[in-house]
């Protein structure tokens, strides 16, 4: 006997007031993304190419959600039966591949300035910088209004450009003052671009888990089955998975052996007993094959 959990897939619909916010921010970041990779010609600085790279990879990444938050209100087809949730996996995969790309050939043009000093432009510089700060800081305000979980870790993010402006305005001041000091911009374009990569990198690893199936983090699957074996009537678990959908949507499947019950109803209260221990884990989806003892 299969006894399955009510599914969430179904229920499962975009907030118009979410993709709103990120339709917002993706028109932000990407029309600043433009004006930084011509700006960073204009200014000579290699600091702002490494970090309109950077925000290249945000607009990918916003544009990415924006796309999938719509996409998510079609329901489960016959051909993706667990509906879209992994095509963002894709999208996060290719948009690692790009950063990686992009931050080696930013690397290499910074170790070049290093080898080959050239005067910026500071007072574009200084002016990115403000520009910079100003529209990632409002950006981040936008995404902080929603409640979603896509919504919450962009804020995070579009913070942390604030905080890379910030060191680019740092940096101009001084070779405003000591404009000798070349050798500064291309050092912060690369700690720019080597905090970049650190980050693609962790998430490219964490993307290729979920490809492949692991436990997804902060799960521990030998406390996972003493749960289910705590519950009273069931006599062991064995065929015990847990992996995720997109990394914030984890399903769980096992098979479940039940002392001999006396009724349907018994069986019945077994299967609302599971369901109420593995509740703490917040798994989106529970499948439980239930065997009886010969």
């Amino acid at each position: 006997m299969k006894l399955h959990q009510a599914t969430h897939m179904e229920d499962h619909v975009p907030q118009a007031g979410g993709m709103e916010n990120l339709r917002v921010v993706f028109w932000l970041n990407f029309s600043f993304t433009l004006a930084e990779f011509i700006g960073g010609a204009w200014t000579n600085s290699v600091a702002i190419q490494s970090d309109a790279l950077h925000d290249l990879g945000d607009t990918l990444a916003i544009g990415l959600a924006w796309w999938l938050q719509r996409k998510s209100a079609q329901r489960p087809s016959a051909d993706y039966t667990f509906g879209y949730s992994r095509f963002s996996l894709l999208g996060a995969l290719l948009n690692s591949l790009i950063l990686l790309v992009g931050g080696g050939v930013i690397l290499f043009q910074a170790a070049d300035r290093f080898m080959h000093p050239a005067p910026v432009h500071v007072g574009g510089m200084i002016g990115f910088a403000v520009a910079g700060i100003l529209l990632n800081g409002a950006a981040a305000w936008r995404a902080h209004r929603g409640t979603s979980l896509n919504e919450q870790v962009l804020t995070w993010h579009l913070l942390e450009d604030v905080l890379g402006w910030v060191a680019v305005g740092i940096a101009s001041v001084v070779l405003w003052y000591r404009p000798e000091w070349t050798w500064l911009d291309p050092l912060l374009s690369i700690g720019i671009t080597g905090l970049v990569l650190f980050q693609v990198v962790r998430r490219l690893a964490q993307t290729l888990r979920v490809f492949l199936q692991a436990l997804p983090d902060g799960f521990d699957l030998s406390a996972i089955q003493s749960t289910v074996r705590s519950v009273d009537g069931v006599r062991s678990i064995h065929a015990c998975r847990v992996w995720s959908l997109d990394g914030e949507r984890h399903v769980f499947s096992a098979h479940v052996t039940l002392r001999t019950p006396e009724s349907l109803e018994e069986i019945e209260a077994l299967k609302e007993g599971i369901y109420a221990a593995l509740a703490p884990f917040g798994f989106y989806d529970i499948t439980i094959e239930t065997e009886f003892e010969k």
